[in-house]
């Protein structure tokens, strides 16, 4: 069997035979890994040994015949009592906002409101005067303790704007479709009493007619000027990210709505052979921009060595839960 002969089954590329190893003059692998692997191919559930070259599964057999392929500067990775898995799919995230997401104020687990503005006091802090500081990961009704003010079920911004007054605040809420600013980002966006509600969005306002600072679904592109960054800042959250979902042992993902700054990032890295992570990723049909561009592309489809397939468009025809 030639090597051109392999098959690749559920992205492992079956053994060449054993015994045909040394006789077709195969150089030893890079890496051999041995312990309990699991192949999700039905035939063959569960191996004892794979062998890598090249960033590619060469063989998958018993520990005996797998360990007779190694050569003096084969590594042997010993599994002991953990477990091998191929590389998982995620069929749902944001590759960018995960990598923006590690880079910004982490505000899960916040015990309140007051506990929020003091993690982002912190980061203002840090931060030259008049830089955006962002925030994600915020949800009112998982709060010990709730806010004494609170309009619609939501907290309002004078607690921030009080604590951080020379920094535009952005704080991304835990479901994606809602955000917090301080009135320093209102003031640089005009958002004040007489800001109307874009169809399908809410600016939350209080019994004055006063902005609070929250933003709900479509109104959340109002804060879009603080919030758009260049073709460098997507480079680096798609390496970010990239890097932290592989940790995770995903290997492929649906990128579900990306925009045209991000898919110009995912394009160069896959161009220039950095993507690591294989994405399927859908245009984001509230960007305009990327919409009319690959609507005239047409699709992009990946190869071994690109990774990268974009064939589907994102579009929300309704809010969210909560």
């Amino acid at each position: 069997m030639a090597l051109t002969d392999v098959k690749r089954i559920a992205g492992w590329l079956l053994a060449v035979p054993m015994a045909l190893w040394a006789t077709v003059g195969l150089a030893a692998p890079e890496q051999i890994l041995v312990g309990k692997i699991y192949t999700m191919d039905t035939a063959a559930p569960v191996a004892e040994a794979v062998s890598m070259e090249d960033g590619r599964f060469t063989a998958v057999g018993n520990r005996r015949d797998v360990l007779a392929m190694a050569g003096p500067d084969t590594r042997v990775i010993e599994l002991g009592a953990n477990v091998a898995y191929p590389g998982f799919i995620d069929a749902h995230l944001h590759v960018a906002s995960i990598g923006s997401a590690l880079k910004s104020v982490d505000l899960t687990g916040a015990t309140g409101f007051p506990d929020i503005v003091e993690r982002v006091r912190v980061r203002a802090a840090q931060t030259p005067t008049g830089e955006l500081v962002v925030g994600r990961g915020w949800h009112q009704s998982k709060w010990a303790q709730q806010p004494e003010v609170t309009v619609a079920g939501f907290p309002d911004h004078a607690a921030l704007s009080a604590a951080v007054p020379e920094h535009p605040v952005l704080l991304e809420h835990a479901n994606g479709h809602s955000v917090m600013i301080n009135a320093t980002a209102m003031d640089m966006l005009g958002i004040d009493a007489d800001t109307q509600s874009p169809d399908g969005g809410v600016i939350v306002k209080d019994a004055a007619g006063q902005p609070t600072g929250v933003l709900h679904e479509t109104a959340t592109g109002l804060v879009a000027p603080l919030a758009r960054y260049d073709l460098n800042t997507a480079m680096g959250f798609l390496q970010i990210a990239q890097d932290h979902i592989l940790s995770l042992g995903i290997t492929s993902a649906h990128d579900a709505g990306v925009s045209q700054m991000d898919l110009q990032a995912q394009r160069l890295a896959a161009e220039q052979g950095d993507l690591k992570l294989r994405l399927y990723s859908m245009v984001d049909g509230t960007d305009t921009a990327a919409l009319d561009e690959w609507l005239a592309r047409g699709h992009l489809l990946a190869t071994d060595d690109t990774r990268l397939t974009v064939r589907s468009i994102k579009i929300v025809s309704d809010g969210a839960q909560g």
